[in-house]
């Protein structure tokens, strides 16, 4: 849960909320409720977030009001009990409560948490953790560009995740969203020299196996999406 007063006094409130009627069906396990009051503890506004239905659990940590009004809202979605798998989650709401777009991201482990979030209405940065196949956490931070109207994150402002990183044999880059038409993966060396190019619309995640690669060293890759490219990600082949 995360409290924040903004400059006039107004307050904004997120957390995990459940629903009435427990383990009946119309109880919702768990949602992400984010309320508005005025300075004499009226409400304003309450947006609750349930997009899973109800057999998931979605948990809001972070929270950021802009300057414009604007609020961003970070925390962990879940899928359908029991797997339990959390991705990031991010959502962006108007000022007068409306949700405007949402992020996840799911880097396929079992545990991933985003705990804080700053930014406005045209990008936000959000950080958390993520917990690898073999147990060990790691913090993710990550960029994200964003409409202004509803709609879902441009694709341009993407950041790659590799796992692993540095790798011997092959590396799986994972996308935080389905990308959309017109997607395209570069892989290039050091000097820009493009080693690899897949077309990846529709892809949340794609395998790339050491033959790509011109022997060991630094590399990087990005998303190309009709023809605008976006921010690079660093990749390490290691010796075999």
């Amino acid at each position: 849960m995360r409290i924040v007063v903004d400059d006039n006094g107004y307050v904004y409130a997120t957390g995990r909320h459940y629903g009435p009627d427990f383990n009946g069906p119309t109880y919702t396990n768990a949602d992400i409720l984010t309320i508005k009051l005025d300075t004499a503890g009226n409400l304003i506004w309450s947006h609750r977030f349930n997009d899973q239905g109800n057999n998931s659990g979605e948990v809001g940590y972070g929270l950021h009001v802009s300057s414009d009004g604007h609020v961003l809202v970070s925390g962990s979605a879940s899928g359908p009990i029991p797997s339990w798998n959390l991705s990031y989650l991010a959502i962006l709401l108007s000022p007068n409560g409306d949700q405007i777009t949402t992020v996840t991201f799911d880097g396929s482990s079992d545990h991933e948490c985003a705990w804080s979030i700053v930014g406005g209405a045209n990008d936000m940065y959000l950080t958390g953790q993520s917990i690898d196949g073999v147990g060990f956490g790691h913090t993710v931070t990550q960029r994200y560009a964003l409409p202004t109207s509803t709609g879902s994150a441009q694709d341009s402002g993407l950041n790659i995740i590799a796992t692993p990183n540095p790798f011997v044999e092959r590396t799986t880059l994972r996308f935080p969203y389905t990308l959309s038409s017109g997607s395209v993966l570069e892989v290039f060396d050091v000097r820009g020299t493009i080693v690899g190019k897949w077309p990846v619309e529709g892809s949340k995640n794609i395998e790339i196996r050491s033959e790509v690669f011109r022997g060991s060293g630094v590399y990087m890759a990005r998303i190309v999406t009709n023809g605008i490219p976006g921010e690079t990600t660093r990749l390490i082949r290691m010796h075999e």
